[in-house]
């Protein structure tokens, strides 16, 4: 019996074919024929940004490599557009592992300079409000936000 998951075609393929430029870089958790193939793929610039956190906390100079690792992100996505034809829509999937990092205490008001003290009291009421808590949500979010905002990976 074949398998069903292989008549499967995939949003990114369906887009493709209307059209779209579409590819992807860091990890992707299925067959990559459901974006293409490997030739969509941009990582040509290194993933980096998988170990940010990490790489910026043991760094001397963090702000040097926040900008060298951003530079990587902004290469490989400079290289999807690049082959973009004109005025084609577009489809990219960026898919940091950044926010599956191992938490350091400290690491968001050290690197980020986001202050916990500053949520307690205002987290929704499914997540605790305790030290740890308030310690650890701002440098998850600011995972996320660094490349969902015009100022991402700018000092705060």
């Amino acid at each position: 019996m074949p398998d069903p998951f292989e008549a499967i075609q995939g949003m990114p393929n369906t887009l493709a074919a209307a059209g779209y430029h579409i590819g992807w870089s860091h990890k992707w958790h299925l067959r990559e024929s459901l974006m293409g193939g490997k030739q969509n793929q941009y990582s040509t610039h290194g993933g980096r940004i998988n170990e940010f956190s990490e790489m910026v906390t043991k760094s001397d100079d963090k702000a040097a490599t926040k900008q060298a690792i951003l530079k990587d992100v902004r290469g490989n996505f400079q290289d999807f557009l690049d082959r973009e034809k004109s005025c084609q829509p577009f489809f990219y999937s960026f898919n940091s592992t950044n926010t599956h990092r191992q938490w350091v205490r400290g690491s968001g008001k050290a690197l980020w300079n986001l202050d916990p003290d500053k949520l307690k009291g205002k987290l929704p009421p499914f997540i605790p409000d305790n030290e740890v808590t308030c310690a650890e949500k701002p440098t998850s979010w600011i995972s996320g936000r660094r490349f969902s905002s015009p100022s991402a990976g700018r000092e705060n």
